[in-house]
């Protein structure tokens, strides 16, 4: 499955866009609509374009991580269920959903 265009309207409104690095609350150093990783440096600027590549690519991560985990444990869900566990593991990290109580009630339905 893909993330809805209103998966990405969510993800935007909520993450907020940030042109230049900064260290979220978390203590990770960010930028753009809630991108982390090793590319991300102190003192950082992108463009709003280049912000919204880096969450498209991130979303295709999340994506394909997600579809594999719901092939995995045979579980199905609606566009808008796929929507709302992107999003969480956008936030939390696709290990965290997976460990979840809600990945758990998932897998019993």
């Amino acid at each position: 499955m893909k993330a809805s265009e209103h998966a990405l309207t969510l993800l935007k409104h909520f993450e907020g866009l940030s042109t230049k690095a900064y260290i979220c609350p978390a203590g990770v150093l960010t930028v753009g609509y809630g991108h982390t990783g090793r590319d991300v440096k102190p003192g950082m600027v992108i463009t709003a374009a280049q912000a919204e590549n880096l969450l498209r690519r991130d979303v295709e991560y999340f994506e394909n991580g997600l579809t594999k985990f719901l092939n995995l444990d045979g579980i199905y869900v609606t566009q808008g269920q796929f929507d709302a566990l992107l999003c969480f593991s956008y936030n939390l990290g696709l290990r965290a959903l997976i460990s979840s109580t809600l990945w758990s009630k998932l897998q019993k339905k």
